[in-house]
């Protein structure tokens, strides 16, 4: 029975390097899958590089604004989010998290990324 919530914020330099560690998520969804009966998980994915290169671009291109540079890392976040959900498979709730305020009731793994700026 579940009765414990377990947040893991997986960074996502940890997640995505020079490419994509397919193998490293691969193991790291295996790990959840054995302990997923006992435990809810909540799965935070960071940005990493891209999210780092994606602000840089866009501070070379003249973006000044901190709200829009963390909107484009935010959103790398989600890319990252989506992609591990995905291979999460059954055992992930059908979308990421967007709002972690929200209250989601489900026995499936949540994944999530950034939320708002600041």
């Amino acid at each position: 029975m579940k009765t414990e919530t377990i947040v893991i914020s997986l960074g996502g330099s940890v997640f995505v390097q020079d490419t994509i560690r397919v193998d490293f998520i691969r193991s790291f969804i295996s790990l959840l899958k054995r302990y997923d009966e006992d435990y809810h998980f909540i799965v935070v994915v960071g940005g990493g590089k891209m999210c780092r290169s994606y602000q840089n671009a866009a501070k070379s291109l003249g973006a000044e604004n901190s709200v829009d540079l963390d909107w484009i890392g935010i959103r790398m976040t989600h890319v990252n989010a989506e992609l591990f959900r995905s291979a999460l498979g059954v055992s992930a709730h059908k979308d990421i998290i967007l709002n972690p305020t929200k209250r989601i009731k489900t026995g499936k793994i949540l994944v999530g990324g950034g939320w708002k700026p600041g």
